[in-house]
């Protein structure tokens, strides 16, 4: 299971960073400290939560779509105020937070509809 769960985490990340940076780079978030701002907000943020999401869906009876806004939400806040207090140009910081995540998300779920 430990490997399994490595792997999930290492394939996460690289898809989460994929589709961020290709977010803030569509949005004009173009500064190299604000992109390595982004790359390390999602490194403290993605892989706790990709974990809890797993030992809460095989363990728990929740439903999965519950446990991946309430799991979110923090996030969202996370990097917004991350963004908010580190970054160089990142303006609206609530807003990118959350559109970043929106896209990931629907990009990982699309993908997952492929796969």
């Amino acid at each position: 299971m430990l490997l399994q769960l490595l792997q999930v985490l290492g394939i996460s990340l690289t898809l989460t960073l994929t589709a961020e940076l290709a977010f803030m780079f569509f949005v004009g978030i173009h500064r190299r400290k604000d992109i390595y701002l982004v790359i390390l907000a999602n490194i403290m943020t993605n892989p706790p939560v990709v974990t809890l999401y797993h030992l809460l869906t095989r363990y728990t009876g929740y439903n999965p779509m519950i446990i991946t806004l309430v799991l979110e939400v923090p996030v969202v806040c996370i990097e917004a105020i991350t963004y908010k207090k580190y970054g160089q140009l990142i303006r609206h910081p609530f807003l990118i937070s959350f559109g970043a995540n929106l896209f990931a998300y629907g990009t990982g779920y699309l993908l997952g509809s492929f796969l």
